[in-house]
């Protein structure tokens, strides 16, 4: 009995902690500068997740939030040089891709179906984005994973 009570207790900071956050690592990591995002950089990724995110309740994260996304970031970029441009950020998928975005600045940023490209993919512009740690996750509408591609612009 008292192992049992051990484990549980052991278990339950995961449970808790089970929503996105840019305090995990990250599962891919990058150093990009500013002048390498002048054409798209593409990343290939599998959206979707284990959490759903609606349930979450993190703290600065837009209300409209849905969707099932890792703990971990799919991506974190350190980025620098990025002053004065617009950084695009921008999935597409087969599946109802969802993005998430931890910026630099701590602010979340989240979308669903906002690309101009005439898709239903995610697409967050940063228009004045700092440099530093920006934290990606890719999700969907269901926890089940799909291939998608992440695409980073700066203008």
């Amino acid at each position: 009995m008292r192992w049992t009570a051990f484990i549980l207790a052991a278990l339950a900071p995961y449970g808790a902690a089970a929503c996105p956050s840019y305090d995990y690592a990250a599962i891919e990591n990058y150093h990009i500068e500013g002048d390498w995002l002048a054409e798209p950089v593409g990343f290939y990724v599998i959206a979707g997740g284990r959490f759903d995110v609606a349930a979450c309740g993190v703290p600065g994260m837009p209300a409209a939030a849905r969707g099932f996304f890792e703990d971990a970031p799919d991506f974190a970029f350190q980025v620098s040089g990025i002053a004065g441009r617009r950084l695009t950020i921008r999935v597409a998928s087969e599946c109802d891709a969802a993005l998430l975005v931890n910026s630099a600045t701590g602010a979340w940023f989240y979308d669903d179906d906002d690309s101009p490209v005439g898709s239903k993919d995610p697409q967050i512009v940063l228009t004045r984005p700092v440099d530093g740690r920006i934290d990606v996750w890719v999700g969907q509408a269901i926890p089940a994973g799909c291939p998608a591609r992440l695409t980073l612009q700066a203008g």
